[in-house]
């Protein structure tokens, strides 16, 4: 079950170091049960209708505000549990809780168990300790072995609850279609980027002084060049002298076809994806 405490003004006294200038460590020793109903309040120094006390506990601090309690009563006793409290080594009522209906019914051949993971709203219970070496059962957390349960598909891709586990069939659910909906360019993600820029807007140390063309064929009259000069590249290319050549370029903005003489800068500046192609006549 899961409960919040009534902490006792006697408990939180008794949290307080002699100093006052944070917690005191204090013991957990016994947990009373009553059959009564009760409304807790901070005011109260002892458990109505306490039938019994038992020390045969156990216990973990969760986290800042939270304890798990075990407790187990195999005697033959038998009684409704509606109420218990928590009391410290020196018999202080440390904190109290109480229901309408039964938390659980024992019957004098039955076992009592309880297991309770118990937050305190407004305290700091990190000072706790448990007298009992009881069984203990606690929710699992990145800092605290115990229970916890597998994350559904759902659960895996919303990725919100820190306080369950993940299967690596939920884990690939939830990362393989994540991943593949990164389009490497306005996904927000780096990995297809260096310095924060687009690999178009770095041309190759290779072109930075000369540009080469993609293919050369033949020598002599008929020689044949195809260029195809990268967007942003910055140079110039010429024809080999020697030769009356024939021109046709593409896709540099300017136009469509040329005719120029041997030896003849066909292209300078920056590129726009210029290509095309050229021959030797004479």
């Amino acid at each position: 079950m899961s409960a919040s405490l009534t902490l006792t003004t006697a408990g939180r006294a008794a949290l307080i170091n002699a100093t006052h200038t944070g917690t005191a460590a204090v013991t957990i020793a016994a947990i009373g049960l009553s059959a009564t109903a009760i409304t807790p309040t901070a005011a109260m120094t002892a458990l109505a209708g306490e039938l019994k006390r038992v020390t045969t506990i156990g216990g973990t601090v969760v986290d800042a505000a939270t304890i798990h309690v075990t407790m187990e009563d195999d005697s033959t006793d038998a009684y409704s549990l509606l109420s218990f409290a928590l009391y410290l080594s020196d018999g202080t009522l440390f904190a109290l809780y109480g229901q309408a209906d039964p938390i659980y019914t024992k019957t004098a051949a039955s076992m009592g168990l309880l297991a309770a993971d118990i937050a305190f709203p407004d305290a700091s219970v990190t000072a706790i300790t448990f007298a009992g070496s009881g069984f203990t059962n606690p929710p699992a957390s990145t800092t605290v072995v115990g229970v916890t349960r597998f994350a559904t598909a759902d659960e895996a891709k919303a990725g919100i609850d820190n306080t369950i586990a993940i299967t690596p069939q939920a884990l690939e659910l939830a990362l393989v279609p994540l991943l593949l909906e990164q389009d490497g360019v306005g996904s927000g993600i780096d990995a297809d980027l260096w310095q924060g820029k687009e690999p178009s807007a770095f041309i190759p140390a290779s072109q930075a002084a000369s540009f080469m063309p993609i293919a050369s064929v033949g020598s002599g009259i008929g020689q044949f060049i195809s260029l195809g000069v990268p967007a942003g590249y910055v140079g110039s290319y010429s024809l080999p002298a020697g030769g009356t050549w024939v021109y046709y370029y593409v896709n540099n903005g300017t136009g469509n076809a040329a005719i120029a003489a041997g030896g003849a800068q066909i292209w300078a500046g920056t590129a726009t994806n210029f290509s095309g192609w050229a021959w030797r006549v004479a």
